[in-house]
Order: C-alpha cells, then sequence, then structure tokens
C-alpha cells in the first residue's frame, strides 16, 4: 500500500471560497437571515392559495439559517480537522 503524508505545515485550507460575506461584524451575521424570513413571510401574506407555501418555507428555512449562523463555532465540530 502507498500512502501519501501531507507534511506541510499549516495544512492547505479545502475550502477555497470567497469569503466577502465574512466582512460584516460577527453580531450582525445571523440578522440578515433574519431580515430575509421576515421580508419572505409578510411575502407570503400577501399572496393566496397553494403558492404562498414557497415562500412560507423559505422563510422557515432562512430562519433556521439565521439560527445556525448564531450557533457557529459552538457546535464543537466546527474546527475539527481529520
Amino acid at each position: 500500500m502507498v500512502m501519501l503524508i501531507d507534511t506541510r505545515e499549516p495544512p492547505p485550507d479545502p475550502e477555497r471560497r470567497d469569503r466577502r460575506h465574512l466582512d460584516l461584524p460577527e453580531e450582525l451575521r445571523p440578522w440578515r437571515w433574519f431580515l430575509a424570513c421576515a421580508v419572505l413571510l409578510a411575502v407570503s401574506t400577501v399572496m393566496s392559495g397553494w403558492p404562498c407555501l414557497i415562500p412560507v418555507f423559505l422563510g422557515f428555512g432562512a430562519f433556521f439559517g439565521g439560527i445556525a449562523q448564531l450557533y457557529r463555532g459552538n457546535d464543537g465540530l466546527s474546527e475539527y480537522r481529520q
């Protein structure tokens, strides 16, 4: 069996994404999700019929996205690297 052992310090970051959304201060990041939730739920009250369920579900998704943003880093596994 042949294996490659990575001895570079620090190990390379596997995620090379654009992190401009992290320019906001830490305490303001989850509020954009809650603002999107409020807007989507307000849009769903204006609509009628079954299409109003689409913004309702997206609003709930935005709410849970804000909750996840609030607790990022407190889950114990976000900084874990194997």
